[in-house]
This record gives structure tokens, C-alpha cells and sequence, in this order.
């Protein structure tokens, strides 16, 4: 791994750890605070491993398809930015109630980091992840591949609620066609929402 790529990961890391409040407290308040976040974050330990695991293996590849990406990457972030998007998506990992969402939501805290999004797209692909089931993306995964072979999408597979919440989120538009028939367009949220989870397989279903 290339040094770049290691100072990346290392910065990547200190914002997901989680612990800066606890290195401020007393010895003795630490262990309350390790049992407090066991109840609240139940998967804290296996989501921070995740997320180390994805962001190695997202930067790396990104630096060599393209060199110039943590320059590229650098110019487009805010101040804060990769911080804020960093915690959050990672607390959201930490708080799943499945493995799978938990493995969804480390992978987009790593592919959250690209310059191919402007900042305000990722901070709204960061609120629809965090209204979105493992489910409703294997949905939209389909939606996108019929789309690319152009076909017209008048239903989605998977439950109701995968439709309510792709539409709820912005990441598709149903479009009224003749009749009762509806047609399901990409919107360019749900776009950047599959792109940010390139690197996410599912352990069940399609993708």
C-alpha cells in the first residue's frame, strides 16, 4: 500500500474511531463508557473493521486507476466534510440491525469519498443511505441495469416498501405513462447512491 494511501486510511480511521471523548475521560469512566456504547452501538467493533477493510481496498484501487485521486479528492472536499460524512455513515453502521445493512453502510463510508460527487451530493447520498434497506438498493440496482439495456421499468421487484422508500428518498421518479401503466425513471441521486455502494455485495440476492 502506497503512502498516500496509508495517510488516507490513517486520517479515514481517526475520524471513524469513535473514541476521542473517551480518551478525555478518567481510567476509571472508561469501562462505563465501553458498556454504554455496547447497548447503543451493538456492532461498533465488527462495523470499524468493515470500514477499515473498505476504504483499504477502495483507495488503493482508486490510486491505481487513477493517481491523481487524493489530489482530486482533496480539491473537492469542504472543510470538515469527510469528517462529518465519516462519522455519521459509520455510527449508521454501527447502529444496524442486521450484518448485511451493517456491510452496506461501510462500504458507502468508503466509496463516499470520491471527487466524482460534488459535496452537496454527498451529504444527500448520505441521508437517503440512511433511510435505505440492503433490499431497497438490490432494488435499484435492477431499476439502473434495465435502464442501461433501455427498458422500461412499470414495476420493482422486492417488497412495497423497497418503491415507497426509493421514491420517499429521491432516488426515483415514477412517471405516469398511458393509462394506469407507471414507468420508473432514475433520478441522478440514485445514481450517485449506486455509485458510492460500487463496491458493496450483497451476501443474498441480486447484485
Amino acid at each position: 500500500m502506497s503512502d498516500p494511501t496509508q495517510a488516507a486510511l490513517h486520517f479515514v480511521m481517526d475520524a471513524t474511531a469513535g473514541y476521542v471523548i473517551e480518551k478525555a475521560l478518567e481510567p476509571a469512566l472508561r469501562p462505563a463508557l465501553a458498556f454504554l456504547r455496547s447497548i447503543l452501538l451493538p456492532r461498533w467493533d465488527d462495523s470499524r473493521d468493515e470500514v477499515r477493510k473498505c476504504v483499504a481496498d477502495a483507495f488503493e484501487a482508486a490510486e491505481k486507476a487513477d493517481s491523481q485521486f487524493f489530489e482530486r479528492l482533496q480539491r473537492s472536499l469542504q472543510s470538515g466534510e469527510a469528517d462529518a460524512l465519516l462519522t455519521r455513515l459509520a455510527r449508521e453502521a454501527a447502529q444496524a440491525t442486521t450484518e448485511e445493512r451493517m456491510r452496506m453502510l461501510a462500504a458507502a463510508a468508503a466509496g463516499i469519498l470520491t471527487p466524482d460527487l460534488e459535496s452537496e451530493m454527498r451529504s444527500r447520498v448520505t441521508r437517503a443511505l440512511e433511510q435505505l434497506e440492503p433490499s431497497d438498493v438490490i432494488a435499484l440496482r435492477e431499476v439502473n441495469a434495465a435502464h442501461m439495456k433501455h427498458r422500461n421499468v412499470q414495476q420493482i421487484n422486492g417488497p412495497p416498501e423497497s418503491t415507497r422508500a426509493l421514491l420517499q428518498t429521491g432516488c426515483l421518479f415514477d412517471m405516469p405513462g398511458v393509462g394506469q401503466d407507471t414507468r420508473f425513471e432514475m433520478l441522478p441521486l440514485g445514481r450517485a447512491v449506486l455509485h458510492t455502494l460500487k463496491l458493496w455485495k450483497p451476501a443474498y440476492g441480486a447484485g
